[in-house]
């Protein structure tokens, strides 16, 4: 940038800003370019001689080896060489004997911290070719520039991590089926070996067979831009497709069926009620320093700020190790909160495992299970749509018109266009938009209007819940948004 005229501007001022180097900063102030590039130069040259060996002790750390070490050497292949390319690999050390503890597993966090160390090496790589002074390669000239992967083994081991994750992923899950578990090995060593005998497993008590596995249907779940990034990373490190394929190659001797029900709204009703809900999460007082509720602080929500006003209030004097906690809606949280109080609170994944699995057994024609309703809109009405083979045997070859019970309600949904979806309502949750099927007999709402009231309710559901908490907790109501302490006593704490 110093030797562009037209950044160098640019580069004097950065240079004047920083204050880790003030023989940089006179020199900036006196504009002595020559100087500067000069002091630049032996400075990028000493870093690049210290990061390879900062990172070879990070990787001998973070993936050691017995009897073995990591090595940052030039490239075996000449022409590479000249480029500049480097390689990691492994280099014999009979006397290298580091601690593994710690250093191994097969979480999202252990592949990320793999995956984040081979980005590392990349980088550094890219930045030994580098000729100082020059600008950095992009786009075309960066695309054409192909060199080799600089450490080839750590890709193997992300592979090999990967795929054992994948494998464990499905054996529990087949385990599980069969209604078995690991027990300690009775067969002799030698025997093991011999056999290649991994693992022994004996039969859980008071648990059978299954007759079948529902797994969700998750063909159309990939990455796309319309995720976000986190989203994205971790879809790419489960691998759900490769887990759904082992769990059917596992399940085969065994003549197990595996079923796949599409996952749409699974997690959306109550598996008990049929009632809709949200996602929640309980909150306590540690939490009002974390994202996003230190965010929504600074946003100066209402909901929040009483949130933790009552959580100061319940917390002060309390004994327990257990912090106190209250409930608030949070998305993709870990239990789902039904929005009417006759359903009760459930962990969000089991209650959508049992929606699968009552979707896969249950007769097209359970309404209270399947409870989508596709619709067709022509003229201004709304008709079941049936095209696919389960809807015509759910709705036979007449299917039903959808009636809306306002008619100011139904002109403005038609006008909105597309082929709305409507939902089985059995306990009224939506405000507005409710509808009749012909022959249904059971409540119906438009996904518009049940997901509006839905939404609407999340905070004043939880305020209902939290209210009950802190009664029991021996905290009263003075005013709508105010508690007064009228007693404590730790030792009736309510869970749910």
């Amino acid at each position: 940038m110093l030797g562009d005229e037209n950044k160098r501007e640019r580069a004097l001022g950065e240079l004047l800003e920083q204050e880790r180097q003030e023989a940089w900063r006179k020199r900036a102030e006196a504009k002595d370019v020559l100087a500067l590039q000069q002091s630049l130069t032996a400075e990028i040259q000493r870093l690049n001689a210290l990061l390879p060996e900062q990172l070879v002790l990070l990787a001998n750390r973070c993936l050691p080896l017995r009897n073995r070490k990591w090595a940052w050497n030039q490239h075996p292949d000449k022409a590479f060489a000249e480029k500049g390319c480097h390689l990691l690999e492994m280099v014999e050390a009979p006397s290298h004997l580091p601690l593994l503890a710690g250093q191994r597993g097969i979480s999202f966090e252990r592949i990320g911290q793999l995956e984040e160390l081979r980005r590392r090496f990349q980088s550094l790589n890219r930045v030994l070719q580098r000729e100082l002074g020059a600008a950095p390669k992009s786009g075309r000239e960066l695309r054409d520039d192909l060199v080799p992967d600089c450490c080839p083994d750590i890709l193997a081991k992300l592979d090999r991590v990967k795929e054992q994750r994948v494998n464990q992923t499905a054996h529990l899950i087949v385990a599980q089926a069969l209604g078995v578990q690991l027990r300690k090995h009775q067969t002799p060593e030698r025997e093991r070996a011999d056999r290649d005998l991994h693992g022994e497993y004996e039969i859980m008590p008071g648990r059978k067979p299954v007759d079948f596995i529902v797994l969700e249907d998750l063909s159309k779940y990939l990455s796309s831009q319309a995720r976000g990034r986190g989203e994205n990373v971790r879809l790419m490190k489960w691998c759900h497709r490769q887990v759904t394929a082992k769990v059917k190659e596992l399940c085969e001797p065994f003549g197990l069926p595996v079923l796949e029900t599409p996952a749409a709204y699974s997690s959306k009703f109550c598996s008990r009620t049929g009632v809709a809900g949200f996602r929640g999460v309980e909150v306590t007082l540690k939490d009002q320093q974390s994202f996003p509720w230190s965010k929504r602080l600074e946003e100066n929500s209402v909901e929040v700020a009483e949130l933790f006003r009552w959580l100061e209030t319940a917390s002060a004097g309390h004994q327990n190790k257990q912090p106190r906690c209250l409930l608030a809606p949070m998305s993709l949280g870990p239990l789902f909160v039904p929005v009417t109080p006759q359903a009760p609170i459930m962990q969000a994944d089991i209650n959508a495992a049992i929606n699968l699995g009552l979707r896969a057994t249950a007769a097209p024609n359970a309404h209270e299970i399947h409870v989508r309703i596709r619709s067709e809109a022509k003229d201004g009405q709304f008709r079941v749509r049936a095209q696919s083979k389960r809807e015509q045997a759910r709705w036979g070859n007449e299917p039903p018109p959808i009636k809306m019970l306002d008619e100011t309600q139904r002109v403005a949904l038609a006008r909105e266009g597309g082929h709305p979806n409507f939902f089985v309502d059995p306990l009224k949750a939506a405000t507005f938009d409710r509808a009749e099927v012909e022959g249904l007999g059971l409540p119906v709402a438009s996904g518009r209007g049940l997901w509006k009231s839905v939404r609407d309710a999340e905070w004043k559901r939880c305020r209902e819940i939290n209210l009950e908490r802190m009664r029991r907790w021996g905290f009263i109501i003075e005013a709508p948004r105010t508690l007064q302490v009228s007693r404590k006593e730790d030792e009736d704490d309510l869970t749910f």
